[in-house]
């Protein structure tokens, strides 16, 4: 073998052992059939044999597949064993790289926050950051995400979220602000295309058959500070966003003179790890740094205490 099996390609062989289906492996694990199939090529390359051969309807295994029942359990049994703590955290101690999948601009308002504490009260801890996007739903299921933090009402089954703070729009300028719908269907606009809300916002300006003047279209919330700063353009933005590149940058901030629906952020995590003291730790932190207000009108899936 050139390279060691993977946490999950033990899961998925010992699933195939006991389930003989990859729909139903797939099932069982909360990933897709693509990426399971995907997983048992690899496995027979790595182990140099079929494995699971087709007979009738069906998948059996090899003669090798089944020498590799019970390793693969005790295998499993002693990740389990390691990766269970013994003890309390302690996060001055602790060691551990997390991955967490944020929009844009969560990195330039929520993640400071976040990373100032763990550099004060964990500081063995790595944060290693993603962009939100399709691929999000199964990281968290193949555990390669930890956690998403965002606006996701998407996300599937198997999804636990909590919520740490509501969003409204309102809108930032250099200067002038629109205040009224007319003033704002005739204003220069900068139109920020990504943004996990953004869907809420052409909803909003559809039902008012308002077409805005978009002067420019930006991929994310990065380069907007520096664009509203010279020029003359308003953006159309969720409160908290525009309240950290408003003080940063000298932004005037002004309500939306047109509704539009707000949000909860929340983070979301797997429920496999729902339990996990690591990773209920985690939970209760970025809860703490970055919850603003409480836990108002839970769904059932949104948990009081991570």
């Amino acid at each position: 073998m050139d390279s060691l099996l993977t946490t999950l390609q033990l899961r998925i062989l010992h699933e195939m052992l006991r389930l003989g289906s990859v729909s139903a492996v797939a099932e069982a694990l909360d990933i897709t059939q693509p990426s399971v199939s995907l997983h048992l090529r690899n496995l027979r390359r790595l182990l140099d044999d079929p494995l699971f051969v087709r007979a009738g309807n069906g998948l059996v295994p090899t003669g090798r597949a089944l020498t590799l029942r019970s390793p693969a359990q005790a295998a499993l049994d002693a990740i389990a064993a390691v990766s269970r703590p013994t003890g309390p955290i302690d996060p001055a101690t602790l060691q551990r790289s997390f991955r967490i999948a944020m929009t844009d601009a969560s990195q330039v308002t929520l993640l400071p926050q976040l990373l100032a504490h763990m550099h004060s009260h964990a500081p063995h801890i790595t944060i290693e950051v993603e962009l939100l996007g399709r691929h999000t739903y199964a990281g968290l299921g193949e555990g390669r995400i930890d956690l998403a933090l965002g606006y996701i009402p998407e996300l599937g089954s198997g999804i636990v979220h909590q919520r740490l703070f509501y969003q409204d729009w309102v809108c930032l300028a250099a200067q002038d602000l629109p205040a009224d719908p007319a003033a704002y269907a005739s204003a220069h606009h900068v139109e920020v295309t990504s943004g996990t809300g953004a869907r809420l916002l052409h909803d909003a300006l559809a039902a008012r058959h308002i077409e805005r003047r978009v002067m420019v279209r930006l991929p994310g919330f990065l380069g907007l500070a520096a664009v509203l700063t010279q020029t003359d353009l308003v953006a159309t933005l969720p409160r908290h966003t525009a309240g950290v590149l408003a003080r940063q940058n000298g932004l005037t901030i002004g309500e939306c003179p047109i509704s539009v629906d707000g949000f909860a952020v929340c983070h979301y995590w797997h429920e496999r790890v729902g339990s996990d003291p690591t990773h209920r730790w985690l939970r209760s932190t970025v809860h703490a740094c970055l919850a603003f207000d409480g836990v108002v009108g839970a769904s059932p899936q949104e948990l009081q205490v991570p």
